[in-house]
């Protein structure tokens, strides 16, 4: 009898045991796989709010690139147009040689 039950009860370790390293072998793999997927989601969430920040700046730079005292502005200093009327004066320093900067 005392036989019987030293087997039942070492039977009993034995399948527990199984059955703890079966999950061991299936919960640790999905764990860790749970952890990167979380950690990829905070990495794209954070790129995600620096987008939206970029947006919203490219938003306000159109706006502003929009208005007509801006178009005048850039007309002016990048493509050295001139009003009517107005004359563009080019002040060259002494020593400078015609395309030296």
């Amino acid at each position: 009898m005392n036989k019987e039950k030293a087997v039942k009860g070492f039977s009993k370790i034995i399948v527990l045991g199984v059955i703890g390293f079966v999950l061991a072998f299936t919960i640790i793999p999905g764990a860790k796989n749970i952890a990167e997927l979380n950690s990829r989601k905070e990495n794209l969430e954070q790129k995600r709010a620096e987008n939206y920040a970029r947006n919203e700046q490219l938003e306000k730079e159109l706006i502003n690139l929009e208005s007509l005292d801006t178009v005048e502005r850039i007309a002016r200093e990048q493509l050295g147009m001139v009003k009517e009327g107005e004359k563009y004066v080019i002040t060259v320093l002494p020593g400078e040689k015609e395309g030296e900067k």
